[in-house]
């Protein structure tokens, strides 16, 4: 009898697990109330992508610390885009530590409908953007 109520209580807690996974997992498959969430990196570059207003565009580069490089904006229409996070990430967690890469994220709200691009350099700002090592650019569609 008492083993019957321990297999019985095992199971009642791995299906409640199996549950509160199966929801954590499905809820950050992407999308939200808000709308979906899309990752671009420096493999998407030169791409066209297609949103909808008031989904998420989160940009990931890859940097490295002490050199005195970052990623700048060189276009970035606020008409079509709001920026509602700028982040540096190291493999250290996050904030600044000298010399590791890290990873530079924005997270951009599209706002209106229409095309537009998104041009990015790398560069050290002392030295302006002709002198940039690396550059980023995607182009947007907006739908409604």
């Amino acid at each position: 009898m008492e083993r019957h109520l321990i297999t019985q209580h095992l199971i009642v807690l791995i299906l409640t697990l199996c549950l509160i996974f199966s929801t954590s997992v499905g809820n950050s498959g992407g999308t939200d109330d808000m709308g979906k969430k899309l990752l671009v990196d420096i493999n998407s570059k030169g791409k066209r992508i297609e949103v909808k207003v008031g989904d998420e565009i989160r940009i990931e580069l890859k940097g490295v610390g002490s050199t005195g490089y970052e990623w700048h904006f060189d276009i970035l229409d606020n008409n079509f885009f709001e920026i509602t996070t700028k982040d540096k990430k190291t493999s250290a967690g996050q904030g600044d530590v000298v010399g590791l890469s890290y990873v530079a994220i924005w997270k951009l709200r599209a706002k209106t409908p229409g095309s537009s691009t998104i041009k990015m350099s790398y560069y050290r700002v002392w030295e302006g953007k002709d002198k940039a090592i690396d550059q980023f650019e995607i182009h947007i569609d907006v739908t409604s």
